[in-house]
């Protein structure tokens, strides 16, 4: 609300509101000074209220007749309150997906979530829905996993619904994922070559070869082309590859004898 007097105008102004029939509730606003504009706000708490809020202005003590109070502006804004008490949301980048997780302290009356994703936080789409537990005062838990992220950034955030169709949206969240394939051996079977994709040759250590039941068989080095597994004798094979980072990668290869 922008409040704006003349020279000579109301020096003060009381602001009454009245909400459905209660008795009305003052607010003074003193001091007025100059012709400059005097904003201000009134905090109003009605909680589930669907009657009109009436409101009053009325300025006194004005210096000379003739002083002019006037309503520049006025904007009622509110908030509806969450259908549901988020208490964390979370998101953790996996190798070939997104693991999120949140939880609440209630639900009173609460319907279920929508999980929304994006990737540049600003056009979302849906791409899950939770039920909710249905418990109105305990801890509940909820889990979702995201099998398809975006390269790069993802952005997610939870829209939650009322049983009534209210309707609102959590903070939102931002995971990064690397988007790195897993590892791809082929063809299997194969009769003496294994080839690779989604893995650097000059990131190998060595590729250690045992039999299925674990039985260690050797020990080779691949080449740009792949793995040379000729000169090892066995129908079914586990290649331990391992890796500069000191990861392993493990396949296990059919071979044709």
């Amino acid at each position: 609300m922008t409040l704006q007097r003349t020279a000579t105008g109301p020096a003060n102004i009381v602001v009454s509101y009245q909400n459905s029939g209660d008795a009305e509730v003052f607010t003074a606003v003193n001091s007025l000074s100059g012709t400059t504009d005097t904003p201000f706000s009134i905090p109003i708490n009605f909680i589930n209220n669907g009657a009109p809020i009436v409101f009053k202005i009325y300025g006194y003590n004005g210096t000379a007749a003739g002083g002019h109070l006037r309503l520049k502006s006025l904007s009622v804004t509110g908030s509806v309150p969450l259908p549901v008490n988020l208490t964390n949301f979370t998101g953790k980048n996996k190798p070939t997906s997104v693991f999120l997780n949140w939880s609440t302290t209630s639900e009173t009356n609460f319907s279920h979530f929508v999980v929304q994703k994006s990737k540049d936080a600003k056009g979302f789409e849906s791409i899950g829905r939770i039920e909710s537990a249905g418990f109105d005062s305990e801890k509940s838990e909820y889990s979702f996993i995201d099998e398809k992220p975006f390269a790069g950034n993802n952005y997610y955030r939870l829209k939650m619904v009322d049983k009534d169709g209210t309707e609102d949206y959590s903070k939102m969240i931002s995971v990064n994922f690397d988007g790195k394939a897993l590892a791809v051996f082929y063809p299997n079977p194969t009769q003496d070559f294994v080839r690779f994709e989604n893995i650097k040759t000059e990131d190998i250590s060595s590729v250690v070869v045992h039999k299925i039941n674990g039985e260690f068989l050797g020990e080779t080095h691949p080449t740009t082309d792949g793995i040379d597994i000729s000169g090892f004798k066995s129908r079914e094979l586990i290649l331990q590859l391992k890796m500069k980072n000191n990861q392993t990668i493990t396949s296990r290869i059919i071979k044709n004898l």
